[in-house]
């Protein structure tokens, strides 16, 4: 009877530590936090135009006192139901209290892209206010990380053109490495 009350306490303790670190690990990683590196400075001399993209980097701040880890973050960059591009961040540990520049890619969607350069060319062309909502222009940001490396885990977020640019420049109280 002992025995068994023992391995009850240790399974009960190891579970118990398990949960723990799942839920400091679920903590850390919905405090990430995001901005441009060297944002005032990208050079877009760089822009792939066979392929309509170009490498880019991100600081990954963790004000959390846990490390964080996330697979990847995916923001689809979508202007009423057209997809204009994807802004993909390949992910990795970022330390406690601490920022990590983590690499990434802007994809393009060329087609649209010059739709929209042809509506505005017309509306110069012909005198005529152009037929451009910049309200209806929206960056859905979707951060993967997998729990323990398996359980899948994501959290999504809606960025107005405003709010998604302080976030990049870390304006405001967004960013706190």
């Amino acid at each position: 009877m002992k025995n068994i009350t023992k391995i009850g306490i240790g399974v009960g303790v190891g579970v118990g530590i398990v949960f723990l670190f799942v839920g400091l690990n679920l903590y850390s990683i919905s405090n990430l936090q995001f901005r441009g590196h060297n944002f005032n400075s990208i050079d877009f001399s760089k822009f792939d135009l066979a392929d309509a993209s170009m490498d880019f980097q991100l600081e990954a701040c963790n004000p959390t006192f846990f490390p964080a880890s996330f697979k990847n973050l995916k923001v689809d960059i979508a202007y009423k139901s057209t997809s204009f591009g994807t802004l993909t961040v390949w992910g990795k540990t970022v330390p406690p209290n601490s920022a990590s520049v983590v690499d990434g890619r802007l994809k393009v969607n060329a087609v649209a892209m010059a739709g929209l350069f042809l509506e505005l060319m017309k509306a110069e062309f012909s005198h005529t206010k152009p037929n451009v909502d910049p309200n209806e222009l929206r960056y859905i940001a979707t951060l993967d990380a997998p729990v323990l490396g398996v359980i899948p885990f994501s959290l999504s977020k809606t960025y107005l053109p405003t709010e998604f640019f302080d976030m990049l420049q870390g304006q405001g109280n967004a960013y706190s490495c």
